[in-house]
């Protein structure tokens, strides 16, 4: 089934089965709505388009959709890090990486925690891939304090575990990137937004 359609009857159905009272919208009209496009008219011609009902649809479908929407451009692990690519939303394919130390930290409105991205385990180039905390699909579960690597779960846009270390993902998110300075370390990083496999 493709993204689009699949992620449509997902949102069709979470409208009929959790935001009908939400919404005071008669359930009969949910079930008679093929179509998000037709369920919207339906509660139009009802009577009840609510500014909350169109907060509501509008918050469910972006977070429905947001997993199948992002797009990156294919590119070569080495090339990854170049700084032409800085502020572009790139897809690179490599390992998940632990480090010793984890340090979970607020950017740009998500907690994110930091994992290593290599083209392979004893790769010595490495991206500082950004993913975010939480439950579902392209998420890390919160860190633990003194955890083990077996504490780490990170999750694929189908909402199954990455075995780090050992499973080839492709990451797709937006690379910020900075040259070394003089007698320093640059910087290349990944906030990301999509795991594939």
């Amino acid at each position: 089934m493709a993204c689009r359609e699949r992620d449509e009857n997902f949102a069709l159905l979470l409208f009929r089965n959790v935001f009908a009272s939400l919404l005071k919208v008669p359930v009969v009209v949910f079930l008679k709505a093929a179509h998000l496009k037709d369920l919207v008219s339906k509660i139009y011609v009802h009577g009840e388009k609510t500014m909350r009902s169109v907060v509501v649809l509008i918050i469910a479908f972006v977070a429905v959709v947001s997993g199948c929407s992002v797009t990156g451009e294919p590119t070569e692990f080495g090339k990854a890090c170049d700084l032409a690519n800085d502020g572009k939303t790139l897809q690179v394919s490599g390992v998940l990486i632990p480090r010793t130390s984890i340090f979970c930290s607020d950017r740009g409105g998500r907690m994110e925690c930091p994992f290593d991205l290599k083209e392979t385990v004893e790769g010595q180039v490495k991206i500082t891939a950004d993913i975010a905390v939480g439950s579902g699909a392209d998420t890390v579960d919160q860190v633990p304090k003194g955890f083990k690597k077996e504490d780490l779960k990170v999750r694929d846009n189908a909402g199954n575990t990455v075995t780090l270390e050992t499973d080839v993902i492709k990451a797709t998110g937006k690379m910020s990137i900075a040259p070394a300075a003089p007698g320093g370390q640059g910087v290349c990083m990944m906030q990301v937004y999509k795991i594939e496999r």
